[in-house]
């Protein structure tokens, strides 16, 4: 190996621990790291080995600030593995105000999941009214079908979710 690979081997390693400690600070770490290591030239892009990236983990752990930061940077909302998009993660968990951050960046509504899950149907499935609302203030396709044939409806009539069931139908008339 010859000492210009053997530099370009140690410099490669170090971009990805620089993309790993992003995501770990996006995830657990104050701001100000983040901050550092995006001047530092982490790749706010980069996935990990399960093809999440940053910003899907700080937008799925309610890390508003951070996805301001990330966001204010140009990170790819759509960007992500398996069609796990940021907006689809901050959704299932009813991180509203993240959702409408990813929204205002121009995140997709009809994204789906690997098992064809726009974000609509997994915040109607998973109980977020919130959630729900602002999806459908942004238009998202209250008529979308996951690849078992569900809708946001059925999902939320099917786990006892009345008030997004309402929200629903109100939508659709």
């Amino acid at each position: 190996m010859t000492s210009n690979s053997l530099s370009n081997t140690f410099l490669h390693a170090e971009i990805n621990e620089r993309n790993t400690d992003l995501i770990e600070a996006a995830t657990n770490g104050p701001a100000t790291s983040v901050r550092l290591l995006l001047a530092a030239g982490a790749d706010m892009n980069a996935t990990d080995n399960a093809g999440y990236t940053a910003l899907i983990f700080a937008a799925v752990n309610g890390r508003t600030e951070i996805v301001q930061i990330l966001l204010d940077r140009g990170a790819n909302t759509e960007a992500g593995m398996h069609g796990n998009t940021a907006l689809i993660g901050a959704a299932v968990f009813g991180r509203t105000e993240i959702v409408e951050l990813l929204l205002y960046a121009g995140a997709n509504t009809e994204a789906t999941d690997n098992d064809g899950n726009t974000a609509l149907i997994l915040a109607a499935e998973s109980g977020h009214a919130e959630t729900v609302r602002r999806l459908l203030d942004a238009g998202a396709n209250v008529e979308a079908t996951n690849r078992d044939g569900n809708t946001a409806l059925i999902l939320a009539e099917r786990n006892g979710h009345a008030r997004i069931v309402e929200l629903i139908e109100d939508e659709a008339l």
